[in-house]
């Protein structure tokens, strides 16, 4: 444990300033990433907790990041209960659903919900460290051959959507794996340039940043999120179906105009009838919702 505080110490001292959000631990909860006890990593918790404050009392320590639901969560449950739920600013997992849709994540996001409110600690923000599917590319090769494999469509869909759903579901924080990974990343090539994926990312930010959601659920098939930016509405929507497209006739009570694709720019309504698929649509009443990549739409915080 000497040796445990003299390395929490020599990193929070180095980062001081600079680095504020500490994640305890990748993954304790599967036997490939830590073979101890629950009882020493809370421990582990306590001691780090208090040197992070000690060296600034604005860092902020994430729980160690558990992953998966169901029984895997079993070890959350023990950890909390056994007292670390005392040393945690963040309540950290990783919302990997890797064999289903975004929407899977859902049901995910309530289990760990309801282990919080069990445990006292139900205030305490929710971040998603870590999430990302397989993009199905000639040069990739894979260990994990359960997971599901996505063609360019849906890998753009998939983004999209476990971003808007993530921050439906209240994902504070939504971090993806990762950046320029071979399989699962948004960048290729030797320029790094944006594939169809880190397109759709793109594009949903550039939806997103500056607004508010004011509503978000499946509704006969479909799904729809609602938006609220400086007066102006707009409404997000997709089929609830990897595979389908069907048409739909765009509420009457909706004052829009203009709609635009995850692979478009936005373009006016010519009829209030459109065809829906696995990739979100925006509509919205002008054509000037969305900006680019890395650039603060007008009224953004």
């Amino acid at each position: 444990m000497t040796d445990w505080r003299n390395y929490v110490r020599t990193v929070a001292t180095r980062y001081a300033g600079r680095i504020r959000y500490y994640e305890l631990w990748n993954e304790p909860n599967l036997r490939n990433f830590y073979t101890g006890s629950v009882e020493t990593m809370v421990r582990l918790a306590q001691e780090t907790y208090a040197i992070l404050k000690q060296v600034d009392e604005n860092n902020l320590l994430a729980a160690p990041a558990t992953t998966e639901g169901g029984k895997k969560l079993d070890w959350l449950d023990r950890y909390l209960a056994l007292g670390g739920r005392r040393f945690l600013d963040v309540l950290s997992h990783h919302f990997y659903v890797p064999r289903e849709s975004p929407e899977a994540m859902l049901a995910l996001m309530d289990e760990i919900r309801l282990l919080m409110a069990k445990h006292g600690v139900a205030n305490k923000p929710i971040w998603n460290t870590e999430t990302g599917w397989w993009f199905d590319k000639p040069s990739n090769a894979s260990t994990y051959t359960s997971w599901k494999r996505l063609n360019k469509a849906e890998a753009g869909a998939y983004v999209s959507r476990a971003l808007i759903l993530g921050w439906a579901a209240g994902m504070e924080r939504f971090y993806w794996y990762s950046w320029e990974h071979g399989n699962m990343g948004l960048v290729e090539g030797e320029d790094y340039a944006l594939n169809v994926a880190g397109k759709a990312y793109d594009k949903t930010q550039a939806w997103l940043e500056g607004a508010v959601m004011t509503g978000c659920a499946l509704d006969r098939g479909r799904w729809v999120c609602r938006l609220k930016r400086r007066g102006e509405e707009a409404w997000l929507v997709w089929l609830d179906a990897d595979e389908k497209h069907d048409e739909w006739t765009i509420p009457e009570t909706w004052p829009v105009t203009h709609f635009v694709t995850l692979e478009d720019e936005p373009r006016a309504l010519s009829s209030r009838k459109v065809m829906l698929g696995p990739g979100p649509i925006l509509f919205t009443r002008t054509a000037t919702w969305t900006g680019r990549f890395g650039a603060a739409a007008p009224d953004s915080v």
